[in-house]
């Protein structure tokens, strides 16, 4: 296989943390954090799906939505994408 011609083809294989998307490590948190201010129950139920930590909430939906919007240019993953799109409001 021949190397890219250019940085901006290797950009697909680059890192996630490296293009500016959430890593790995930083995903669960991320999502844990929405569940804590997560407005209401389904939003919860939604999170707690996609694997968010669910321990005391602390309902903020200006908080939630500011995160929300700041995570999602960072989320590379296409369905985790979707599903957290669908929350907002």
């Amino acid at each position: 296989m021949n190397d890219p011609a250019s940085p901006s083809c290797a950009a697909r294989s680059a890192p996630d943390a490296y293009m500016g998307f959430l890593g790995p490590d930083e995903i669960g948190p991320c999502l844990s954090q929405l569940w804590r201010l997560a407005p209401d129950d389904a939003a919860r139920q939604r999170l707690a799906g996609l694997g968010a930590a669910t321990d005391a909430p602390a309902p903020d939906a200006v908080a939630f939505q500011a995160l929300l919007g700041q995570s999602l240019p960072k989320i590379r993953d296409d369905a985790l994408h979707a599903a957290l799109k669908a929350l907002r409001q």
